[in-house]
């Protein structure tokens, strides 16, 4: 589910991305900072809003602006964002407390989407 939209990013912003494995983080190319940056800046202060909120519940900017774009729905970037989460689940099962706190961000994407959404008209 990640490599389409780490291309869709790549092409979408000119902003390709280094992907790595494991938990250490790796240095991303000037150029798709400030890629990724202008499209931010792009945003007026009520689509910024959505953004924000998609971003912080999906932990992605990649996935917040598919989701605000179009190119994701919001259960699409749910799942996409849950990946690691929904993979643990598959293996240990799920508490009632992680199960709440992943509703919780559902609702948040959602509501994220619908308000651009309105913002379209």
């Amino acid at each position: 589910m990640w490599q389409p939209l780490i291309d869709w990013a790549a092409e979408r912003y000119d902003a390709p991305l280094v992907v790595t494995n494991g938990v250490i983080p790796t240095s991303q190319p000037a150029a798709s900072l400030a890629a990724f940056g202008a499209a931010v800046d792009a945003h007026d202060d009520f689509s910024l809003t959505a953004l924000h909120t998609a971003t912080t519940a999906c932990g992605s900017l990649v996935i917040a602006l598919a989701l605000l774009e179009g190119r994701l729905d919001a259960a699409e970037a749910f799942a996409a964002a849950q990946l690691d989460e929904s993979f643990q689940i598959e293996a240990w099962g799920e508490d009632a407390e992680q199960a709440e706190r992943r509703a919780a961000l559902a609702g948040e994407i959602a509501a994220a989407a619908r308000f651009k959404s309105l913002l379209r008209g």
